[in-house]
């Protein structure tokens, strides 16, 4: 009897352990999954590292390769700032196409790939003289001009200046108002005429002979601009003041040739003539160049002067006006 209880404890505890063993193989089952899910983790999180790294070493590569490429591929104002010379041709072209308009200074930002940001210091010399501030911004963008922050408004193109013919009623009328402004007052007028003077006999009249449009006797279409002073002198073509007719008509042609030698600064701006724009003037500069080498004389038909009240009425009366039209008045209102 002791051997049968004996074999009966010892198959209980047998079946005991078994089912014990047999309980504990699903847990080892689940950490062992477990395990597996982690180390799958771990090697997932190892090859996202590694792969992000790679696309960053890349994504540098990129940029040490291809940017310098696409800033010497494109216009680079940084470069030719070494040596003044992006500063020069902006500042012949406001002066060849804006009256009174002058860039004294720019400032280049690298944004890379061939991208830049550009702080213009623009004055417009008739209304205020602040040189040195930045006041115009502007993108430069793979040779493209793009996203303008003018709010002064200081680079606008002015377009019909010299079409609206007057009759001599709109011109007496025109006398009339401005006979009301204080005797300070100070005007600008932009005026044409039908016959062609010569600019030293126009800068010998009371008022202020400012801004011209040459005339070119044996060409049409676009005929480049001068103004007659600067207010930041950079060079002595700067200091126009006291320059005789020749000295000025080379400075003529001398900006034209700028702006021949390095079309790809200004090409992308407008290239504005009375009431034409052309979105790219670069043959229009050109041909104005090539015929600006013939001429001999320093002459306009359409022009802009300044000055005082009763200098101006003078002018305006005696003068066989075609268009007439106010560009600003600075007026004293304590008079």
């Amino acid at each position: 009897m002791v051997e049968k209880n004996n074999n009966s404890l010892t198959e209980k505890s047998l079946d005991q352990e078994l089912e014990m063993l047999v309980e504990s193989v699903p847990e080892q089952e689940i950490d062992f999954e477990k395990k597996i899910e982690r180390y799958i983790n771990r090697k997932i999180r190892r090859i996202a590292a590694k792969t992000v790294v790679a696309i960053l070493a890349v994504l540098v590569i990129l940029f040490l390769l291809i940017s310098p490429c696409m800033n010497a591929f494109y216009l680079n104002p940084q470069k030719l700032e070494k040596d003044q010379k992006f500063l020069s041709v902006m500042r012949d072209y406001y002066d060849v196409t804006r009256p009174y308009v002058e860039i004294n200074n720019i400032q280049v930002k690298k944004k890379g790939f061939g991208r830049y940001k550009l702080g213009i210091s623009a004055t417009d010399n008739f209304k205020k003289r602040e040189i040195g501030v930045e006041n115009v911004w502007v993108d430069l963008e793979q040779g493209k001009y793009k996203n303008w922050q003018d709010p002064e408004r200081l680079l606008i193109t002015r377009l019909g200046e010299f079409e609206n013919v007057k009759t001599k009623e709109e011109i007496e009328q025109l006398i009339q108002e401005m006979e009301k402004l204080p005797k300070s007052a100070e005007i600008s007028l932009a005026i044409s005429e039908n016959m062609e003077r010569d600019v030293e006999q126009l800068r010998n009249e009371k008022v202020s002979l400012d801004w011209i449009e040459v005339y070119h006797p044996n060409k049409k279409g676009f005929q480049g601009g001068l103004n007659l002073w600067r207010t930041a002198i950079f060079e002595a073509s700067d200091d126009r003041e006291k320059m005789d007719e020749e000295k000025l008509l080379k400075v003529y042609v001398e900006n034209l040739k700028n702006l021949v030698n390095y079309s790809d600064i200004w090409n992308s701006l407008d290239l504005p003539y009375r009431s034409t724009v052309w979105a790219e003037g670069t043959e229009e500069i050109k041909a104005c160049y090539e015929d600006a080498k013939t001429l001999k004389k320093l002459q306009t038909k359409a022009y802009y002067i300044s000055g005082q009240r009763d200098d101006i009425l003078e002018y305006i009366k005696k003068t066989n006006i075609k268009t007439v039209s106010v560009y600003s008045v600075k007026s004293n209102i304590w008079e």
